[in-house]
């Protein structure tokens, strides 16, 4: 029991801020298995464990329907394009800053990242990447 309790304090408690999804293991009857009456719950054991979600690379679809007046000719109304960090590009601002960050705070080089998204089969070359950092350089400068 000693070195049980002195392996539970080492390893310190999760944070409360990270969010709690609770799994309850019911068993398969709550009837008793000599009288089948019904059964009272008298405790609950509880077990937190660590999980991570993986980042979830996503898809932005940005449409801009065109419409048309009948009666007038040669009349077409669009809304203008949203303005892009990197003109003609494909990353929005969040993607480049997760490169940024990984490069940079993370110290993963643009080839590892390149790598990590080939297995989730993303094929962006690291002189892809490294064009985008040139980018957030770029826009960064003023801060700097």
């Amino acid at each position: 029991k000693k070195n049980a309790a002195r392996r539970r304090a080492g390893r310190g408690r999760l944070p409360a801020h990270l969010p709690r999804i609770e799994q309850v293991l019911m068993p398969e009857s709550t009837a008793c298995p000599c009288c089948q009456g019904a059964m009272v719950e008298i405790g609950c054991d509880t077990a937190e464990r660590f999980d991570v979600i993986p980042v979830q690379f996503r898809v932005q679809v940005t449409k801009r329907p065109k419409f048309a007046c009948r009666a007038c000719p040669g009349v077409v109304v669009q809304a203008p394009a949203p303005a892009r960090l990197i003109e003609g590009g494909m990353p929005t601002e969040a993607a480049v800053a997760h490169v940024a960050v990984a490069r940079y705070a993370d110290h993963l080089p643009l080839y590892r990242q390149a790598q990590g998204l080939a297995r989730q089969g993303i094929e962006i070359g690291r002189g892809v990447l490294a064009g985008w950092m040139g980018a957030a350089a770029f826009e960064i400068r003023p801060v700097v």
